[in-house]
Parts: structure tokens; sequence; C-alpha cells
């Protein structure tokens, strides 16, 4: 919905946010404050949408502690397909807290998204950035508000549980061996590829550098080992293997090639139950290699999964809402995971919503209905719409519509000319009142059949030329009444060929009706009704309704 008012924040929760690796801290300026770090990648999004102004100012309250980590502020005025960065700051030591100015005038009378981050790089470890109290000066702005929750889709969802294995920070839990006595050989750890620490295996040397686990592990059926690593490979090659006494070991994956920080899954479920010992394994037999190349593992997890089937797999769903209000909304979807962090909004759209008539007001309380909105086949007007009595139906009310049946009210006392007009599926209209004023060529190229109850004023054998039939369905009492071989029937009577619907429940308060024929009369005005359920129920009420 748009708001005019000024926009703000204190930062004190991460509603109206999507959040990835940003977190509520109590060290706010003003109470509670929104924190990330040591470093990143981190991202934080404002999930309500701004129109600035040409004066318009995003201001904020920014407190950092960083190496060459960097914050960013970023804005994207394409629907979050891509942001520019109109703020950085990195390369600080002194926490204090400072106002920071973002002009957002080269964005005037764009919609527009903020966005926080941080990047990966060198960081102190007891630092990070803390972000409150933000504001825009001007302009106009949106917030996405629920709409419908959904939670249909838990049972059919990707979850993982990590523990971690090692943080590869020492050889405590992976053993360094090599084929060779060559010092290089070994693995080692490094403090000098972007973070804290890692597992380090340089090119070039003609052995097979191995980390072995010293002590093994039991998988289940969905264990995978998680790594977090990266690689500049030519002609050399990483390996995973396994084994169950230590001595003998099998491979069950392999890489080349180059990559940046990735994290790999490895399934082990193919061990569920067995305990078995991990072998990280750098082969170089010769061939091209980096110099400034190897391998860097910098953090090693056993992952529990569920569903890995569906990791990644796009997701399609439909789910039913309550009825919305008249009007138009901007909608988009949002995923909520295991840990209450929301991913990104999807494309959003436009719905709008109709009411289910168009109407005239009428001097005395009354209402013309001027258009239906809906795509019932069988439709049953209301004897009221919004407050008002419906009274009439104006010309082209129900042009282009696929009503085929309709019950109109007793209330209705006009029908406009052309009033059915390109209704050309009508076939049956039900009057529940007297005969309603009609104007000429009201039912023009249509080839319904008008019903009406008895006792109803105003009626004849037609209306507006269309044949008029009087709708006057009843059970006639004789033989044909009662069991005959063990099921109950009746004969109903009444003016031939009137649809009739017959229902049956075990009370006549019951909520559900259950249908026995729905038909109609035939030629001499009559119809058997057999009821094969009823042998199996000790009372059984019948009535006669409207199709």
């Amino acid at each position: 919905m748009p708001h005019s008012t000024a926009w703000s924040s204190a930062a004190e929760t991460l509603d109206h946010t999507v959040s990835s690796g940003w977190q509520l801290s109590p060290e706010g300026r003003s109470g509670a404050c929104w924190f990330t770090g040591p470093t990143g990648y981190s991202s934080l999004t404002l999930t309500d949408i701004f129109v600035p102004d040409a004066s318009t100012e995003l201001t904020f309250w920014l407190q950092y502690q960083l190496g060459s980590s960097a914050f960013r502020v970023a804005i994207s005025s394409d629907g979050g397909e891509t942001y520019t960065n109109l703020l950085e700051r990195s390369n600080n030591y002194a926490r204090n807290w400072q106002p920071c100015t973002v002009d957002l005038g080269t964005f005037a009378e764009q919609e527009i998204r903020i966005r926080f981050e941080l990047t990966n790089g060198s960081f102190y470890p007891s630092g990070g950035v803390w972000l409150d109290d933000l504001a825009l000066t001007s302009g106009t702005w949106w917030r996405w508000l629920p709409f419908i929750d959904d939670t249909a889709l838990t049972a059919h969802r990707f979850a993982e549980e990590r523990t971690l294995l090692d943080d590869c920070a020492d050889f405590s839990v992976f053993e360094a061996t090599s084929t060779s006595t060559s010092p290089d050989s070994d693995w080692g750890v490094s403090t000098n590829a972007g973070v804290e620490h890692c597992f380090y295996k340089s090119p070039a040397s003609f052995a097979k550098s191995r980390l072995t686990t010293y002590a093994p592990l039991t998988p289940g059926t969905g264990t995978r080992l998680l790594m977090r690593w990266k690689r500049k490979l030519s002609d050399d090659i990483f390996r995973v293997l396994v084994s169950a006494d230590r001595s003998s070991f099998t491979e069950i994956w392999s890489a080349g090639g180059s990559s940046g920080w990735v994290e790999q899954a490895i399934p082990l479920d193919a061990y569920a139950g067995q305990p078995i010992y991990l072998r990280l394994e750098y082969a170089f037999s010769g061939g091209g290699y980096f110099p400034s190349g190897g391998v860097w593992i910098d953090t090693l997890w056993l992952q529990e999964v569920t569903n890995p089937e569906l990791e990644g797999q796009p997701v399609h769903f439909t789910v039913m809402t309550a009825p919305a209000e008249p009007g138009s909304y901007i909608l988009a979807s949002v995923v909520e995971d295991t840990n209450a962090t929301c991913h990104a909004l999807s494309p959003a759209f436009t719905l709008n919503v109709l009411p289910r008539f168009d109407y005239q007001p009428e001097p005395g309380g009354g209402a013309t209905l001027t258009r239906y909105n809906g795509s019932s086949e069988r439709l049953e007007i209301p004897a009221e719409w919004e407050g008002r009595a419906v009274t009439g139906i104006a010309s082209n009310a129900f042009g282009g519509t696929p009503v085929v049946s309709m019950i109109l009210p007793a209330s209705l006392t006009a029908i406009e000319a052309g009033a059915f007009a390109g209704a050309d599926g009508l076939q049956r209209i039900f009057f529940t009142g007297n005969a309603p004023s009609v104007a000429a060529d009201a039912l023009a190229g249509t080839s319904a059949t008008v019903y009406y109850l008895p006792g109803r004023a105003g009626w004849s054998a037609s209306f507006d030329g269309r044949p008029a039939l009087l709708w006057n369905p009843a059970p006639a009492p004789g033989v044909t009444f009662g069991f005959r071989n063990g099921v109950f029937g009746f004969t109903l009577t009444g003016t031939a060929l009137i649809p009739v619907h017959v229902q049956a429940a075990t009370s006549l308060t019951a909520n559900a009706w259950y249908s026995v024929t729905n038909t109609a009369l035939g030629a001499d005005g009559t119809l058997r009704i057999r009821d094969p359920e009823s042998p199996a129920h000790a009372r059984r009420f019948y009535r006669c309704v409207w199709p």
C-alpha cells in the first residue's frame, strides 16, 4: 500500500527485510540495531519500495570495524535485477557511531530497492558493521503486507543440518601424510587466502599429498561431506576417498580445474551405517600446473539432508486465497526457511480484483446491476448487493459472460433492453418473484427458457418472446410412493420438461444433501424417482430444488 509520510526505521526488527547474514544486535545507537560481520558476503535488502524525488536523501547511523571487507549501500531501479553502489566504507579500526547520508535524487520518480552489503575480505575478529536509525527525507514508498500464508510446501522441501567436522586451523582431526619425504609435499595451514586460516596444498610435488581422519565416522542415509574450498589446478587433481580400515581406500569423488571459494557437497549415503575414514588427496604425476595454484580448504562439515532430490529445484504450487476486497494489488511471493530467514521476493505482478457485480444506485435505496464480472456458469443473483435491494438489470449486464443457468431474486422489478445481449450460452432463467417489467428485446439473442413459481403474479406463457414455464414439481401420492423391491421411490409431477434436481439427506437440518438425480420431467409431466441408497438408511429426507 502507498505511503506519503516520511519513511523511517529504528532497525529493531528484521521485519520488511530480506536478510542473508544480518542479525539483530543489542548494541544499537538507540536500542537494538542491525549487525553483520566480521566479514561477508552478507546482504540486507529492504522489501519496501521507494519512489524518491529530486531532494530525497537516505540517512542512517553507521558503526564499522573492517579490514578489506567493504560495507556498501546499493540501489536497484530494475526490480532487483542489478544494483548500483552509492556508498562504500572499509579499512577502519575505530568503532564509533557516525551519521551517513546518501543522495537518491538521481533516481527521482523511479521505483527503487535499497540493499546494504558486506563483501568478503580481511577482517577484525570482533569487527563488522552496525546499522541504526534509518530514514528517507522525502518521497513516497510502498510496503509489502502479508496476503496469504501457506505451509503446504514444508513437507516437500530440501532441508539441511550441519555439524562442524574441522575448521582447518590445525591437524587435530586430519593427519597430513605424503608418499614423498620432501618437506613441501605435505599439506599445510595458510593464513594468506582471504580467510582466517585454511588447509593449503601447493602444486607440482610429485607425490600424493593426503589428509586422513584419525577417527572413523558413521554416515547416515542423508549424510554428505560438505567442503568450503577453492582450487587452481591444471593436470594435477584433487580426490576424496573412503576406507573401512584406514589402509585400503576407494575414490568417491574428484575434481580439477579452477574455482573461487565454493561449497561442495559429496554424498556419503552409500556407506550409511558403516564406520569409515575420510581421505582428502592432492595428486600430481606430471604435466601442466599453475605455480600460484593448488588447493585451499577452509571448512569441513558433515551435512544431514532431507529430500536431497529437491535441492535447487524450482517450486510450483497453487494456493487459494480468501476472497479479496475489490481493488488493485501488487503481489510477490517470499520463502521463509527453517531458520526464519526470508529469501528474495519473486518478481512482482499486479492482481486486479473486480467486484462480483457493478451497480448503479437507484432512488429509494435500490440497485440496478450494470455488469457481472464473474465466470460462473450457474449464477444466483442475491436479493441485496452492497446494502441495497437488487431491483434492476441494466443493458449489456451479462454480455460475453459464460452464464448458462440463472436464479433472479424476488426483489427484481425491472429489466432493461438488451440486458442479456451477448450471453450466448444462457439456457435457463429462474424467477423467484413476480414478473418484472421488461423492455423489448431484453432476452434477444438468447435461447433461454424462463421459469417461474406458483402463486407469483404477472406471468404468462411467454416472457419477452421467450417461452415461460411454471416450475411446480411435486410428489404424487399413489402406488408408486414407497418401497418397491427394497428400494424407496416416488413419482414427481408438474409442467412437462421442467428441470429438477432431487436431493436426499438423513436430517432436515443436514449441512450436506446428496444428489439422487438431476434431470427433467418427461413430456407427460412425470418423473419416476428411485433411491438406491435408501436401504442403507433408517430414515431419509428428500427435496426438489432448482438445478
